[in-house]
């Protein structure tokens, strides 16, 4: 009921928005050049000044992964992608800033575990886990890990925040090209059913598959995952106790 009249990303938070609050933590680190991609009541979000908006005229039959490659005309930087529905605090986009320059940096919660306590509605099986090493390299990321059998790696959870720098731009749109040219939208692709509907983490696999470098930019939480509205209740409990 909550998103009836309203985009998810621009529901109520004590006064703010998933929206409003993201664009802050990215002006406090001097970023600017900001881009939304936008689909289901996209004229409310024209209401952000100096926000570039990317239509996904499509956006009730695809996914995440179709939906950011409508902008992928403003890919041409350093670029962080951050999902638009998850409230985050300032300190995992201060440390993503700080990574090096790895083909791609991945916001990873080591502590994600303790999140599911009391979720009911949402459970742990539900998680974008990450499997990944003793330095940091992701061997797998995506909806379908539900368990870690090798006791090599560990496991955290993907937060929905990444970095790609400039010098692998043009390779991470042209690999998503190549799989867009070679295969059509009903084809499964990596845990997706059909390319239509994959996730970002669907592609993500796929460059962890082809050999790419992928590593983790650790955290311990500082963020909010809202699906219900159980967690949108847990996330303002949460967020009058800290004011």
């Amino acid at each position: 009921s909550f998103t009836d009249n309203t985009p998810k990303p621009l529901v109520d938070i004590d006064g703010s928005s998933f929206f409003q609050n993201t664009i802050e933590k990215l002006h406090n680190l001097n970023i600017t050049d900001i881009a939304a991609v936008v689909g289901y009541k996209k004229e409310q979000f024209e209401r952000f000044k100096n926000i570039k908006l990317y239509e996904n005229a499509n956006w009730k039959n695809n996914n995440i992964l179709h939906s950011l490659f409508c902008a992928r005309r403003f890919m041409d930087d350093d670029l962080i992608i951050v999902y638009s529905d998850i409230w985050f605090n300032q300190k995992p986009f201060d440390t993503l800033l700080n990574v090096c320059d790895d083909d791609i940096s991945i916001c990873v919660d080591s502590e994600w575990e303790s999140y599911y306590i009391n979720r009911t509605n949402h459970p742990i099986s539900q998680a974008e886990n990450v499997l990944y090493d003793e330095n940091g390299v992701i061997s797998k990321i995506g909806k379908h890990i539900n368990e870690n059998t090798n006791n090599k790696l560990k496991m955290g959870e993907f937060m929905g925040l990444l970095k790609i720098p400039k010098q692998f731009i043009h390779t991470f749109i042209q690999e998503f090209e190549k799989i867009e040219k070679n295969i059509s939208l009903s084809q499964s692709f990596q845990s997706a059913t059909n390319f239509e509907n994959a996730y970002l983490t669907d592609f993500i696999q796929h460059l962890i598959d082809k050999k790419y470098n992928i590593n983790c930019c650790l955290n311990k939480k500082n963020w909010y995952e809202v699906d219900t509205i159980q967690d949108l209740e847990n996330l303002k409990k949460i967020h009058n106790e800290r004011k």
